[in-house]
């Protein structure tokens, strides 16, 4: 959902008041502040643009300067599990929405799978149709390294030979869901 024009921000926050199911989004502060920086941060990577003039898009300066400053190093573990592909080459929507929640990981004390499903669900708003699936994969290779089930588990019970299995399937969802998402580019292109 990317505004070209006041109208067109406009238009949109008219829908959003108008459908319940999107009207939850306007309760949800901090979940309508995420979906700001991410359309903050992706605007942050074409030069020249600028969301000054919208009224529905308000995001924290500060925290899209510290995001700025730690790009490199989100970026270097993002390759860490998205090895099919250099991360320069990945839809900049999904690099903005990983970003954001490893920042918000780094910086705050938000539960794993809280971000992970804020994850998800910022990239079904704005991602290609199946950015979800590679935006949960990475964030649970990256935030999750013993797998979802650790989380379940204690510590204690938890098996090498699954650890294995989870980590050789997330690699391969997320090499999958690089694949789609580059031919969702390629044929908007």
């Amino acid at each position: 959902m990317l505004y070209n024009s006041p109208d067109d921000a406009q238009q949109v926050k008219t829908i959003i008041e108008e459908d319940p199911e999107l009207n939850k989004i306007k309760d949800d502060t901090r979940h309508r502040d995420r979906m700001a920086m991410v359309q903050a941060l992706f605007t942050d990577e074409f030069p020249g643009q600028s969301w000054s003039d919208m009224e529905l898009v308000s995001f924290n300066q500060n925290l899209l300067d510290e995001i700025r400053a730690h790009k490199h190093e989100y970026d270097a573990q993002i390759q860490t599990v998205a090895t099919e592909r250099p991360v320069h080459d990945l839809a900049k929507i999904d690099l903005a929405i990983l970003r954001l929640i490893l920042h918000e990981h780094a910086t705050k004390d938000t539960p794993v799978k809280v971000l992970i499903d804020e994850g998800v669900e910022l990239a079904k708003d704005f991602g290609a149709e199946n950015s979800y699936a590679f935006v949960n994969a990475v964030l649970e290779k990256l935030m999750l390294p013993d797998g979802p089930e650790a989380e379940q588990q204690p510590a204690s019970e938890t098996k090498t030979d699954n650890n294995e299995q989870t980590n050789e399937s997330v690699a391969v969802t997320v090499a999958s869901a690089q694949d789609r998402t580059a031919a969702n580019n390629e044929t908007k292109e």
